[in-house]
């Protein structure tokens, strides 16, 4: 500030002093003369030799020079109105070309600061932008090595559900072999029906163990009914008792051998159809005698109440005018092994 005031007063200074006016002899555009005091004059003093006779004309007489004095400097000529106006508007201009450079000088600053700034965000921003795309190549760098990592854990994954298939085939494989060898090692009885040389059209229902080891009988169930045909049949075996019906005694079958579960004979198709209308329909074959039932058996191998197996079978009876036969038939939930 003091900088700025300083500046001020010299430029009210430069303004402020007079101009000189400078006068001459003579002003030719005015047509006046100047008055020159005769005491201004120089006289030039004589040169006069020593005293001598005077008869010697060999000297010269005195001689006188006269020099013109130099011109007056006239006095200033009064200041006028016009001079005073001139005076003030020039202040006035000086003062505003002052404010206008001292203006101009602050709005380059401003802008020099401005553009300063204006450098230094771009500068910033332009770091920020390279750690940005930095970053972005951090980032994408770490999600390729987790898509890698995701894809090996998957390609893991898959090898270990490949090997836990290869595995659970292989145990599979296994439990199919023991199973088979137990199956083949197991008791397997099997129901068959054989005439009987005692008696004419007398049938028995023979249970036989057709395994390989020791079969122990100790239930079974059957059923006499009459029925059109075998679709007229219960879908599932139906039975007196849910539960089936101990035997008095166990009965133990050795590989090979059998023993009699059921006899029919032609004498028992009458207490069977109980009267002689359903008498005369089992002659026409209008009706047949169906008898089917099941026998339940474990292996003497295993411990008592595991590895129960049953078997299921159904017989048809043919009534003939002389002979009769009993076969198997029924649908084949009547004919099951387990």
């Amino acid at each position: 500030m003091l900088k700025h005031l300083a500046l001020i007063a010299v430029l009210l200074a430069v303004v402020l002093s007079p101009l000189p006016v400078c006068g001459q002899a003579n002003d030719h555009r005015t047509g006046s003369s100047v008055a020159v005091d005769a005491d201004s004059l120089t006289t030039v003093a004589q040169n006069t030799a020593p005293a001598t006779d005077s008869g010697n004309s060999d000297h010269p007489a005195p001689h006188v020079s006269v020099v013109n004095a130099p011109p007056l400097v006239a006095a200033p000529a009064p200041r006028t109105i016009f001079d005073t106006i001139s005076w003030a508007a020039n202040l006035v201009l000086t003062i505003l070309a002052y404010v206008g450079i001292m203006f101009a000088w602050q709005t380059l600053k401003r802008i020099h600061q401005q553009a300063t700034f204006t450098e230094a965000a771009a500068h910033a921003a332009l770091e920020g932008s390279k750690a940005a795309q930095d970053a972005a190549k951090a980032a994408q760098g770490a999600a390729q090595a987790a898509q890698e990592a995701a894809r090996a854990a998957q390609e893991g994954a898959r090898a270990a559900l490949e090997a836990s298939k290869a595995a659970l085939e292989g145990a599979n494989a296994t439990s199919l072999y023991a199973q088979a060898h137990i199956n083949a090692e197991r008791p397997w009885v099997l129901i068959s029906i054989e005439p009987s040389r005692e008696q004419k059209n007398h049938f028995k229902v023979m249970a036989t163990n057709r395994g390989r080891t020791p079969a122990k009988l100790f239930a079974s169930s059957d059923r006499i009914g009459l029925a059109v045909d075998e679709t007229y049949l219960p879908k599932t075996p139906e039975y007196a008792s849910k539960e089936s019906s101990a035997l008095p005694a166990p009965i133990i079958l050795l590989p090979g051998e059998s023993t009699i579960i059921q006899p029919f004979g032609r004498e028992d198709v009458k207490w069977v159809c109980k009267t002689a209308e359903s008498l005369r329909r089992v002659e026409l074959w209008q009706d047949r005698i169906f008898i089917y039932g099941k026998v339940i058996y474990r292996d003497l191998i295993s411990p008592d109440g595991t590895n129960t197996h049953e078997s299921d079978w159904c017989c048809r009876y043919i009534h003939g005018e002389n002979s009769s036969d009993l076969v198997i038939a029924g649908p084949p939930g009547y004919n099951k092994h387990t």
